[in-house]
């Protein structure tokens, strides 16, 4: 579990992007002060990150001959 004084530390952080003008629109902050660090748990949250820094991503076509 995650400590109460990293938690702070992290939303100080949060806090620093928020007040240089970062907004929902390019800044996500998420804490899930029950979430393990364990592979298992980052399969959990991965595909949420990935998809807010690079869109909804789709295979290209294959290249036409």
């Amino acid at each position: 579990m995650i400590s109460e004084k990293l938690i702070g530390l992290v939303r100080q952080v949060e806090s620093n992007f928020r007040a240089a003008g970062y907004d929902q629109s390019n800044f996500r902050f998420v804490v899930d002060p029950e979430a393990l660090h364990t592979e298992a748990a980052w399969e959990k949250r991965l595909r949420g990150a990935l998809t807010f820094l690079f869109g909804d991503w789709k295979p290209a076509p294959p290249p036409q001959p």
